[in-house]
C-alpha cells in the first residue's frame, strides 16, 4: 500500500516567477536535498538520479500533466518503486505564492519502506519545500 505525503510553503516571489522556476527541472539539484541530477529528456519525460540513505538511484519520470501557473503532475516511468506527485501554485497575494507539494509512493525496496517508516520522505519533502524558498527569495525580487 502506497504512502500519501504532502506539504505546504508560502514563497515571497509572483506565481509566474515560482512556476517558472519549478518547471526547470534540472535545476532541482541546486535546492533539493538528494537529488544530485535531473535532465530533460523531451518535453515530458526526464531522468534523475536521487541519493537515497547510502545508494544513488537512477529514476524515470513522466511529467502526465503541466497547467502553467497552476499545476505539475508526473509519475515514475521506469518499473522502479512506483510513486507520484504533484505540485500546486496558488497566488496568496500581491506578489506570493502557496506550493503545496502531494506525493504517493509504494516503498517496495527494503530502503524506501525503512526511509518511509522514518518519517525520512516526509522531511526529504518539506525540506525541498524549504530550500527552494530560500533559494528563489534569496534571487532578488522577481527575477526570471
Amino acid at each position: 500500500m502506497g504512502s500519501h505525503i504532502s506539504a505546504a510553503i508560502e514563497v515571497r516571489r509572483s506565481i509566474e516567477t515560482v512556476y517558472q522556476q519549478m518547471t526547470r527541472f534540472e535545476s532541482f539539484p541546486q535546492f533539493i536535498e538528494g537529488v544530485v541530477e535531473v535532465q530533460q529528456l523531451d518535453d515530458t519525460h526526464l531522468f534523475c538520479r536521487i541519493d537515497v540513505g547510502t545508494a544513488t538511484r537512477g529514476l524515470y519520470i513522466a511529467i502526465t500533466e503541466q497547467r502553467a501557473q497552476d499545476r505539475v503532475a508526473w509519475r515514475s516511468d521506469d518499473g522502479g518503486p512506483a510513486h507520484s506527485g504533484s505540485l500546486s501554485f496558488q497566488r496568496i497575494g500581491d506578489g506570493a505564492t502557496r506550493v503545496t507539494a502531494h506525493m504517493t509512493i509504494d516503498p517496495t525496496a527494503f530502503a524506501d519502506n525503512a526511509a518511509n517508516r522514518l518519517g525520512l520522505l516526509d522531511r526529504r519533502m518539506r525540506s525541498g519545500l524549504d530550500e527552494f524558498k530560500q533559494f528563489i527569495e534569496s534571487k532578488g525580487a522577481q527575477s526570471k
